[in-house]
């Protein structure tokens, strides 16, 4: 309770912003995906803040999966197992061997970079006027196109009569899924903040955008499951921040349904623009503070 009462107005307001992000997130706005981690590292010990972004967001994953509980490429995640797992070690080896000065300026730079990377992302796709462009992603329900990547087996697009081609092909792409993988279990891992990581990994796998949003919360659902026992050995979840996870937990849950109907009543653009502003601006207070 110590840390409950420790709390002022302005981060009581902060952490109930930061839960309803959270819960929004996982259902319908995945540029909000950033910001809690940001913010609460502002607020509260950047480490602890770790372990209560996490916890907020497991209970949330419980809603998003049992939303999209038929539409995700099990086979797809199975393969990113080994690479994450690894990123996972390396983040967690990483958490118990920093300060939390440290550990702040690396969360705001880890979110800087890839709050950069989307934006910049979003920019060329705005350009991009070929038929053949991929599809923009929305966190909304659409059973337009096909549920899964066309004319792939086990993720790789066959050449016809070319084995060595496609001998090839696959080893480019296990390489691919190697260092987005360990990439995104890295970072989640250290600042919560893997979202941005697999979203540009499961865009380039063309992916409908049921089945975008769908693998994407069983990924982290899993993953963040994997992630708690180390979470706990790098100081960054303990009894005290238990209470305070309690309260948060239910705000995320609650936005996760809201997030469902929300949805399309916000225009994504000019949201996922100011949230995004947000963030970048977050994670300079930290790399600077």
């Amino acid at each position: 309770m110590d840390m409950i009462e420790a709390f002022t107005p302005v981060a009581w307001v902060a952490f109930f912003v930061c839960a309803a992000c959270i819960g929004l997130t996982k259902t319908a706005f995945p540029a909000l995906g950033a910001l809690p981690s940001a913010v609460m590292a502002m607020v509260m010990v950047p480490r602890l803040s770790i372990g209560v972004v996490l916890l907020l967001c497991i209970s949330a994953d419980v809603v998003a999966v049992w939303l999209y509980r038929h539409d995700a490429d099990v086979a797809e995640l199975r393969r990113l197992v080994i690479p994450v797992l690894g990123g996972v070690m390396m983040g967690w080896g990483f958490l118990m061997h920093v300060s939390d000065i440290v550990l702040a300026r690396v969360i705001g730079i880890i979110i800087a970079v890839f709050t950069v990377v989307d934006i910049v992302r979003r920019y060329r796709k705005t350009r991009r006027k070929t038929s053949d462009k991929l599809p923009v992603v929305q966190a909304c329900d659409s059973d337009a196109g096909d549920d899964r990547r066309s004319g792939m087996k086990d993720g790789v697009v066959p050449v016809s009569g070319n084995d060595s081609a496609n001998k090839a092909v696959a080893s480019s792409q296990w390489l691919v899924r190697l260092g987005w993988g360990s990439l995104g279990g890295f970072t989640t891992m250290v600042a919560n903040a893997g979202g941005p990581v697999m979203s540009l990994y499961l865009m380039n796998s063309r992916y409908s955008i049921r089945y975008f949003i769908g693998t994407q919360a069983w990924f982290f659902a899993a993953v963040n499951l994997v992630k708690f026992p180390f979470s706990v050995s790098a100081g960054a979840i303990d009894t005290s921040i238990v209470p305070l996870a309690g309260i948060g937990a239910v705000i995320a849950v609650i936005f996760a349904f809201i997030g469902k109907k929300l949805v399309t009543a916000i225009p994504q653009r000019v949201f996922d623009a100011i949230i995004l502003g947000l963030t970048l601006c977050s994670a300079i207070i930290l790399v600077t503070k």
